[in-house]
């Protein structure tokens, strides 16, 4: 059975794009509640030493990543273009070959990051206590084997997000995100093994990928038989899967790298008051990431259809709905953070890690609004300028998180991670610039500008709440300058289009329950 509606949901309007981003945003927020609610016992199970180790782990799950040749992404692309054209008969020799290919590249990955991360420990270059360091190593080689489960995933993933098939991938997504906080603290019930919690996580993508290939030959039967690859198809997934590979090389290497450093100058004890806020506040990238999940599709629609009016408005809408979104997240974050910390995990940890996790907001909020102008640019093919870009910031990254972190401690790493994010989003915005698709009139006209300035204003006010001494004092404060906010993004930032949507709000959703519910 095939897909008769809209592959792109550009048929739906804008309705089916929101829908599916806050599916997404669902399925991955709701597990942040698990992790943080078992994170205190997994830190009082494992210590601070086991938990900076677990850090590692789950920082390797996402690095394994780099081996993966694009081919997720790529794999979506060519999707998207092949539904949107009505090319059915070339979805199979798309899928199967990217299969093929995640299968042997992940194969790959197993060796060469299992013996990696058993050299780190065997080798000393990670400080990992003695009772700990064989444990930490059976640890990092069972995750290794997670690999080729992972990335034959992400050819299920992609081809059903091609299709837009967000709902059955939202529950999937829910339970085994959720599985990644779950599984190490039920694991640590019983046992305080690292290498017991590394089998588990390993287990669950193995799972995971049986569960999704069900439901992607579930959607698109004509997979099932013939088994057949095309060569043809082979060029275009590599080339494009090729650059992607710099970004998917660099980014997770910079985006880790800070751990890595934090352990070989100061401590592992130290990655853990460092990683604690900082992994807490990257999840939160979730709503950004789970926005352009479903744009993607739409923008390489746009851009192969030559709709470049219709693109370009969906992409600064794009941008300004982020912006606020993640705004008023981030002076959350600011405002919140020490008495947070503080109930949370401990006043040692509060007083190490409070300014870390404040730092960190306000990257999260520049590297969310960076998240659009990259999608644009991969989407319209141009996976080549996010790759190039990543080149030029990696040694520049580096070097700054080294020198910083050595002569001002995680305080320095977590500047020295916001100065690399606003470098990023400003190559990258300027990039889309100069092709066309940020304008004067465009920007004047979405009131992007104005947006900017208003969630400036807000994190600003929110650093300087951040100092009231008393919770019911800064929390009062800080309410009264989110309703004040609010008033003025509604009359400065948002256009007429806009605050009619939001009217039409609650009458959509009920429409749309009242649909769910109907009789078949």
């Amino acid at each position: 059975m095939q897909p008769k509606s809209d592959p792109t949901g550009l048929a739906g309007g804008s309705q089916v794009l929101v829908q599916n981003a806050l599916l997404t945003i669902i399925s991955q927020s709701l597990p942040l509640v698990v992790g943080f609610l078992v994170t205190p016992f997994i830190l009082g199970r494992l210590g601070k030493e086991g938990f900076g180790a677990l850090s590692l782990g789950w920082t390797i799950l996402t690095l394994s990543l780099v081996f993966n040749f694009g081919l997720g992404r790529a794999t979506t692309k060519y999707a998207a273009d092949y539904l949107g054209m009505g090319q059915l008969d070339r979805l199979p020799t798309l899928f199967w070959l990217s299969v093929l290919l995640n299968l042997v590249f992940g194969l790959v990955g197993t060796v060469l990051v299992g013996a990696g991360s058993v050299f780190l420990v065997a080798g000393h270059i990670l400080p990992v206590p003695e009772p700990l360091a064989r444990d930490v190593s059976w640890m990092f080689l069972a995750l290794a084997f997670a690999l080729p489960f992972t990335f034959v995933t992400t050819t299920m993933r992609g081809l059903l997000e091609a299709g837009q098939h967000f709902r059955g991938m939202s529950v999937v997504r829910l339970v085994f995100n959720t599985a990644v906080f779950a599984l190490p603290a039920l694991a640590l019930l019983f046992t305080s093994s690292l290498a017991i919690v590394g089998l588990a996580l390993t287990a669950s993508r193995a799972v995971e990928m049986i569960v999704y290939s069900w439901l992607c030959l579930r959607r698109y039967s004509s997979l099932l038989w013939p088994w057949r690859v095309s060569t043809r198809q082979l060029r275009p997934l590599l080339v494009y899967g090729g650059w992607l590979t710099v970004t998917n090389m660099l980014l997770p290497l910079i985006l880790s790298m800070d751990r890595f450093i934090i352990g070989a100058l100061i401590s592992v004890e130290a990655v853990a008051f460092y990683s604690l806020p900082t992994d807490l506040v990257t999840r939160l990238a979730i709503i950004p990431a789970s926005t352009v999940v479903p744009l993607f599709p739409a923008f390489a629609a746009l851009n192969e259809s030559g709709d470049r009016a219709r693109l370009v408005m969906l992409y600064l809408r794009s941008m300004k709905h982020v912006t606020v979104a993640m705004g008023l997240v981030a002076a959350s974050v600011i405002v919140m953070a020490e008495p947070f910390l503080q109930v949370w995990v401990g006043r040692e940890f509060a007083r190490e890690s409070a300014f870390v996790m404040q730092i960190a907001a306000v990257s999260i909020l520049v590297n969310s609004i960076g998240f659009l102008p990259s999608t644009v640019l991969q989407a319209v093919g141009f996976p080549d300028l996010t790759a190039k870009a990543h080149l030029v910031e990696t040694p520049i990254a580096v070097a700054a998180m080294w020198y910083l972190t050595r002569k001002y401690g995680i305080a320095g790493t977590a500047v020295a991670w916001g100065l690399r994010v606003l470098l990023d989003t400003i190559i990258l915005t300027a990039m889309t610039g100069s092709m066309g698709y940020l304008t004067r009139d465009g920007i004047r006209n979405s009131r992007l500008r104005m947006t900017v300035a208003l969630v400036a204003g807000l994190v600003a006010a929110a650093w300087g709440l951040s100092f009231l001494q008393g919770f019911a004092i800064r929390t009062g404060a800080f309410l009264l300058l989110v309703i004040t906010w609010a008033a003025l993004v509604l009359a400065w930032a948002l256009d007429h289009d806009e605050t009619q949507w939001l009217r039409d709000l609650p009458r959509l959703f009920w429409s749309r329950l009242k649909e769910s519910h109907a009789p078949k």
